[in-house]
C-alpha cells in the first residue's frame, strides 16, 4: 500500500533486493515435488523467486529499473554483518546517495529472521557513512513488535485490490502460507518510525533494549555481538554487556527486558590484567588524597577568610582548569600495548620493583636487629636460661 500511495502522489520508488530468496527449501520440495536440492536447484529457485518480485511491482505499476538486485547470500546477511561488514556497507551506501530516498521503509530490528534484522543493521551504518538522515519506517515480518506500529498506511478499495493481485504473483511463497499472507495483505499496513539523529534527545538513549529476548535454555549457546561504524564487538552471552530490567517491582517475568547500557562501566582489567591490580592501588591512592586533604585545606582557608568563593569554588575552578590543560597537552593518543609479547617490564615497573626491594632489605635488617635486642634482653632477665 505505501509503494502505491507514493506512486500516486507523483513519487518514484526504488527496490533494493539483498537476496534472491534462494535458501527456500520447503516451499521449493512442495511445488517441485523434489527432497535433494542442491547448488543449481537453489539458483534455479532465486531467479523464479526474483521473476515473481518483477512481475509484482509491474502490477504495482513499479518500472522494472527501479529494482537493483545486490545477490547476497541467502539466510547470509549475519554472517556478512559480523565478517565483512565494510563492503557490504560501501555498496549500501553507493546505492541509497544514488537514489537519495525522503523515506525508507527497511525490515525492523525485532524481525526474528536473521536476514531481516541484520539488513537493518547495515543500512543504518549506510546511513551513517553517508550522513543522510531520511524517514526511517521499520516493518516487521516474523516475530512481534511489542511496541506497535506508529504509522498506519490505508488505501482505498481499488488499491487494495492491486495490493492482493500483486501478492498472486509470488506463486512461490503463497504454496505454504497463502493464507496467512493473504490475512495480513487484508490489514493496513503499519510502520515504526525510527528516531531521526537531527534529534540530539534521541541521539542519547537512555540505554539500547534488545529487540530479541532470549530463553534461559539458549543462552549457553548465544553470543551477543555489537555492530557500529567503529566494527564488530561480539561476547558469549554470559560475558555480554547487557544487564536485565523490568518496568516496576511487579513487572511479570515476560515484561522483564534486556537492555545495553549507553556507556560500559570502564574497568582497568580492560586495559590489562597484568598491572590491574597495581593500577587500582595507584588511582584508589591518588583520588583519596584529596578527599583527605581536601577537606582539611579547605576548612582552615574557610576559617581564615570566611569566603566559601576563596576557599571552595575558586580551588576547584583551577584544579578543574589545571586538569583539562593536562589532559589537553599531556595526555598522547598512541596505543600502548600493557601486555607485550616477551612480558618485558616497563620502566616504571622496574623502579618499582627496586623500590620494593630496597624497603624488603630494610625492613628485613631492622627485624634482624630487633630479633637480636630481644634475645639478648631475654638472656640478661634470665641469667642465661632459656624462658618460655
Amino acid at each position: 500500500m505505501l509503494i502505491q500511495r507514493v506512486r500516486a502522489a507523483g513519487g518514484e520508488v526504488k527496490i533494493l533486493l539483498l537476496t534472491a530468496g534462494d535458501n527456500n527449501p520447503w516451499p521449493q520440495r512442495w511445488l517441485e515435488r523434489r527432497l535433494r536440492i542442491d547448488g543449481d536447484d537453489r539458483r534455479r529457485w532465486g531467479k523464479r523467486r526474483q521473476g515473481e518480485l518483477t512481475t509484482a511491482l509491474q502490477r504495482l505499476d513499479v518500472p522494472v529499473q527501479s529494482l537493483q538486485a545486490l545477490g547476497w547470500p541467502d539466510l547470509g546477511i549475519t554472517d556478512i554483518l559480523l565478517t565483512r561488514s565494510a563492503g557490504a556497507v560501501t555498496a549500501l551506501a553507493a546505492a541509497i546517495d544514488a537514489f537519495q530516498p525522503g523515506i525508507m521503509a527497511i525490515p525492523s530490528p525485532a524481525d526474528r529472521h536473521p536476514d531481516h534484522g541484520s539488513a537493518y543493521v547495515l543500512i543504518r551504518l549506510a546511513l551513517a557513512e553517508l550522513g543522510r538522515d531520511p524517514r526511517v519506517l521499520t516493518y516487521l515480518i516474523h516475530g512481534q513488535d511489542a511496541s506497535g506500529g506508529s504509522v498506519e498506511v490505508t488505501g482505498n478499495a481499488a488499491q487494495a485490490s492491486t495490493k492482493l493481485h500483486a501478492l498472486d504473483a509470488h506463486a512461490s511463497q503463497t504454496a505454504l502460507s497463502g493464507r496467512r499472507m493473504r490475512r495480513l495483505a487484508g490489514r493496513p499496513e503499519h510502520f515504526l518510525e525510527q528516531p531521526r539523529a537531527t534529534r540530539l534527545k534521541d541521539m542519547i538513549a537512555p540505554a539500547a533494549e534488545l529487540p530479541w529476548q532470549p530463553p534461559i535454555w539458549l543462552k549457553s549457546r548465544l553470543r551477543l555481538s555489537i555492530a557500529d561504524r567503529s566494527g564488530v564487538q561480539s561476547w558469549r552471552w554470559s560475558d555480554a554487556p547487557v544487564h536485565r530490567e523490568s518496568d516496576g517491582p511487579t513487572a511479570s517475568a515476560s515484561r522483564k527486558r534486556w537492555y545495553v547500557p549507553p556507556d560500559r562501566s570502564f574497568q582497568l582489567a580492560d586495559m590489562s590484567p597484568k598491572y590491574a591490580s597495581a593500577l587500582l592501588g595507584v588511582t584508589n591512592t591518588a583520588g583519596s588524597v584529596p578527599g583527605i586533604v581536601g577537606v582539611t585545606t579547605v576548612g582552615m582557608i574557610f576559617q581564615a577568610t570566611h569566603s566559601w568563593e576563596q576557599a571552595l569554588f575558586a580551588p576547584c575552578t583551577a584544579f578543574l582548569a589545571l586538569g583539562m590543560l593536562a589532559y589537553s597537552f599531556g595526555s598522547r593518543h598512541e596505543p600502548i600495548d600493557f601486555d607485550a609479547a616477551d612480558n618485558s617490564p616497563f620502566a616504571f615497573e622496574v623502579a618499582l620493583q627496586d623500590a620494593r626491594a630496597a624497603v624488603a632489605g630494610s625492613l628485613g635488617q631492622a627485624g634482624s636487629r630487633v630479633r637480636d635486642a630481644g634475645a639478648g634482653w631475654l638472656s640478661r632477665l634470665g641469667g642465661g636460661q632459656e624462658r618460655q
